[in-house]
């Protein structure tokens, strides 16, 4: 499942109002804009509709409306597009519409009452469920309404990672019990992902990290756990042994322990777990990239850049980034970008689709991409 098309409004008619016109999104996109522009924004308000999907609260005196298209690509199901209307206000929602393949299987009004589609039946159903409540969540069934499942999938497999901070690199493991969940989602918790790919897949798990790690620029030729001091790695005494990651690079005797990495080959190994596990699992419908190639030279960002632009080509996952970071924007073709472009509070996202002739005749001017963003005319 891809988003397709998206719009948003929030606060509308209000001093606090930010809006963002519908616009078009490819299955790697960047987004790019001048500072305050709203591009990390964007990107949480995917995380927030996501949320939304799965049953999070609505923000308490604020009023917003969603307006999403998608699209399936999941070949096993039979459903193929979906439109998501949905307005809040206050904690409570306003109206709520679900229109799949052109048919409408869900609307509801302001005071939780509407109409369902039964897919057992074939006709509509009314319920009512409380106004502060998403029908999408409140009224899933997988016999009645098997159409929501898609949706949450969407939702329960989008992963978020900020790639501007540490990434976790001060966070370390200690032995857990077996069988113990690992919270795949949690993108600081790269140890517990490494832990489980292994345990699922095994020396192939490990390959592929180093494979894409080598993609990247970084020679290396084994990766894996080691022990610890605890006073080395926590400022509090542990009785378990404590263990960090750590990799061997080819030119070099010694293990390279995380501790010691530079802060952009951590950023780049936390992130390469996360999505070589994604990549074997086959979990992830989304992934959003905040401030990616922070802290990496320019090879090693337009490395991973290409990697990241592969991935989303080849494996049907939606990779969608945000950057100030001009190797990123240069190794990015303008195929793949969306522009913010902010008047006060109206955010317009210029993408190779809706303003094609903006990106062609840049083109012809021989310069880098960032200098397009740079030049700050879009008119």
């Amino acid at each position: 499942m891809h988003i397709r098309k998206l719009a948003f409004c929030l606060a509308k008619g209000t001093d606090q109002e930010w809006t963002i016109e519908s616009f078009d999104l490819e299955t790697g996109m960047l987004i790019v804009g001048k500072n305050a522009s709203g591009k990390s924004s964007t990107l949480n308000l995917i995380r927030r509709l996501a949320a939304l999907i799965k049953g999070g609260a609505l923000e308490p005196d604020r009023d917003g409306t969603w307006d999403v298209e998608f699209q399936n690509t999941d070949a096993a199901s039979k459903y193929r597009d979906f439109k998501y209307q949905v307005h809040y206000a206050r904690s409570q929602v306003l109206t709520e519409k679900l229109t799949v393949d052109t048919q409408v299987v869900l609307e509801r009004s302001s005071d939780g009452t509407g109409s369902l589609l039964s897919t057992v039946s074939g006709q509509q159903q009314k319920f009512q469920v409380p106004e502060p409540l998403i029908a999408v969540a409140a009224k899933r069934d997988l016999l009645q309404h098997p159409y929501f499942e898609s949706l949450h999938k969407w939702a329960n497999s989008l992963r978020y990672y900020p790639f501007g901070t540490d990434m976790g690199k001060q966070v370390y493991g200690v032995k857990v019990p077996a069988g113990s969940p690992v919270d795949t989602s949690d993108w600081m918790n790269f140890i517990g992902v490494f832990s489980l790919g292994y345990r699922e897949f095994n020396d192939k798990f490990k390959q592929l990290i180093i494979s894409k790690m080598n993609k990247m620029g970084y020679d290396l030729e084994d990766i894996g756990f080691h022990p610890i001091k605890p006073q080395d790695s926590h400022p509090f005494m542990i009785q378990d042994p404590v263990f960090a990651i750590g990799v061997k690079e080819r030119d070099l005797a010694c293990w390279t322990m995380q501790q010691v990495m530079s802060q952009g080959m951590f950023r780049a190994l936390a992130l390469i777990i996360h999505l070589s596990y994604a990549e074997l699992s086959g979990q992830p419908s989304c992934i959003l990239l905040d401030d990616v190639g922070e802290g990496l030279d320019y090879d090693r960002s337009s490395n991973m850049i290409q990697l990241l632009l592969e991935v989303a080509a080849k494996d049907q996952v939606q990779i969608l980034m945000a950057t100030n970071d001009r190797f990123v924007m240069n190794a990015v073709p303008l195929e793949h970008w969306a522009i913010i472009d902010r008047k006060g509070s109206r955010c317009k996202l210029r993408t190779y689709k809706n303003s094609t002739q903006i990106f062609e005749d840049f083109k012809l001017t021989g310069l880098a991409n960032f200098d397009l963003l740079r030049a700050g005319t879009f008119e």
